[in-house]
């Protein structure tokens, strides 16, 4: 690991799979949250493309989405010029696992040893120099057989991340560590103890390792996805959809890297968000001094407090309310306290 610099190639892979239930009712099944544009002009998928093509090229970069959201996805591709992108679909959502065996399958003839990275098509980063230099730095441990984990630098107690613990720092410069163990999303006091012994970071989902490393790692953590997916790569006599509701639903965190050995976390410091909910994009932006954020030009309030409006057309009125977040669109409403952003999910 003598360079700052990688000059290892990278082939990025996109999951963009998820329909975004906990930004219901904004976000639906065959208009998923990837493709909404919740911080600008645009889409999260878009802007996930646009910061990636620095350091890795159209043509080695592949989007992995359900067939219910082709339409939508391949919409968003016509934006720019970026016809080099390849997509890959699923039958149906099998999880994270299933959406990274894919796409390693996939990549058994044109990246059979590279180097491939997988990011969520649906984030916020702000420092984006800061993500493509640990991209690059990171390429050295993957080509080296490790599987790597970038973490983020938590600033806060947050319950709604997983979180990485570091070991042994593997770089003197304090650039990457073994990663001692994956913590699922801690409680508040969990979160505090964590931030206070300064060795947790948020676990960010993007990963890196060579395919031919990955697949030996899900061969030996998931051998029954593996045994499905591998006939695959010889492109006759088989029925996808058909393996496909075979497969284990299961996260690919859950399913192999929690149970891997070679685990290297590079911790990263930037803005950083998973935008798993709207309670998250209440916390992206300025609020008022009254801690409203309003979201859309038709929200008329008075006397409510720590709140999130967002409207589409309609005009929202509002009186006395109390952190609550309040969503409305031409069919459906949502009303609900921001601390229970989450469980959108489970209405849904």
């Amino acid at each position: 690991m003598n360079s700052e610099v990688s000059e290892i190639p990278i082939f990025g892979v996109i999951l963009a799979g998820g329909s975004g239930t906990r930004f219901w009712p904004l976000s639906r099944s065959q208009y998923p949250k990837q493709v909404l544009k919740l911080l600008g002009e645009e889409s999260l998928l878009q802007a996930t493309i646009a910061r990636l093509l620095p350091l890795i090229p159209a043509e080695r970069l592949a989007i992995v989405t359900g067939a219910a959201q082709e339409d939508a996805i391949r919409l968003e591709l016509n934006h720019r010029e970026w016809q080099g992108i390849h997509l890959w679909l699923e039958p149906e959502g099998r999880n994270t696992a299933a959406a990274i065996g894919l796409a390693t399958v996939y990549l058994q003839d044109k990246w059979p040893d590279g180097v491939m990275a997988v990011f969520p098509a649906d984030h916020y980063i702000v420092e984006t120099e800061e993500l493509l230099a640990a991209l690059s730095y990171g390429a050295r441990w993957a080509d080296d057989g490790y599987l790597v984990t970038f973490g983020i630098t938590p600033h806060k107690p947050e319950t709604g991340y997983g979180y990485l613990e570091l070991g042994e720092p593997l770089d003197p410069r304090g650039k990457a560590y073994h990663c001692r163990r994956f913590v699922e999303k801690p409680n508040l006091s969990q979160a505090k103890e964590f931030l206070a012994q300064g060795r947790f970071l948020w676990n960010s989902g993007i990963f890196m390792f060579r395919r031919d490393v990955i697949w030996e790692a899900l061969k030996r953590h998931l051998p029954e996805l593996t045994a499905k997916l591998a006939p695959l790569a010889n492109g006759t006599g088989y029925d996808l959809p058909m393996i496909y509701a075979t497969l284990p639903s299961i996260s690919f965190d859950y399913g192999v890297m929690e149970k891997a050995e070679g685990v290297v976390t590079i911790p990263v410091q930037m803005k950083w968000s998973d935008l798993g909910s709207w309670g998250a994009l209440y916390d992206l932006f300025p609020a008022d001094p009254q801690g409203n954020l309003v979201l859309g030009q038709n929200a008329v309030d008075l006397g409510s407090e720590g709140c999130l409006f967002y409207s589409q057309s309609r005009l929202i009125a509002t009186l006395g309310l109390k952190d609550t977040i309040v969503v409305d669109t031409p069919d459906a409403i949502l009303i609900c306290h921001r601390d229970r952003s989450q469980e959108v999910k489970e209405l849904v």
